[in-house]
């Protein structure tokens, strides 16, 4: 069980430029402050990941992805849908970091109801990087063996479910078209 002492030292690890390990409304993620370059880029090659795959931000709040994305391009009649975990491919701003975009300007971002995630979110003020926690071309940990066989002595905290979750993976959804990138 994550208790409230191990989500404050993980927000502060955040604010240090660390990663953490922690649990998403689906999947298990690797984490840290977007906005650090530095920090991307440890996680990227952590993960062993490609250098033009882009990640995804989770936030529990949508002013919390006001710095990242275009919202005068998204319609009047866009609804964030909560009841499925959905990833949305959206407009970059232009004050969204480069790290972050995809080639064509676009930015993947989740909003999620979790409570550890709206804790930690609340303490960093900030969205965070989300992605599958797993070495490049392994399936993604789903417990804690994995985890600590992945990444003990490699990240700053690693954040256990107080339950099993889901273990699948959000739906992406392209912003324009309502298009299923991946289901």
């Amino acid at each position: 069980m994550t208790t409230a002492f191990q989500i404050r030292h993980a927000a502060s690890m955040i604010h240090r430029g660390g990663i953490i390990v922690y649990p998403t409304d689906t999947i298990y993620g690797l984490g840290c402050d977007p906005n650090d370059a530095c920090a991307v880029d440890r996680l990227a090659r952590l993960k062993q990941r490609p250098a033009d795959k882009s990640m995804i931000l989770l936030a529990s709040r949508i002013e919390l992805f006001d710095d990242f994305i275009d919202s005068s391009k998204l319609s009047d009649d866009f609804v964030w849908q909560r009841d499925v975990p959905t990833t949305w491919v959206m407009p970059a701003n232009q004050h969204c970091p480069p790290w972050l975009k995809a080639h064509d300007d676009t930015i993947a971002v989740r909003l999620t109801d979790n409570r550890l995630i709206g804790r930690l979110c609340s303490l960093t003020d900030s969205a965070l990087i989300s992605t599958s926690a797993n070495l490049a071309g392994r399936p993604p940990a789903s417990n804690a063996v994995k985890l600590h066989q992945y990444f003990h002595g490699k990240v700053n905290a690693i954040l256990i479910r107080d339950n099993n979750g889901s273990n699948i993976t959000s739906q992406i959804r392209h912003y324009s078209t309502n298009q299923i990138l991946r289901s």
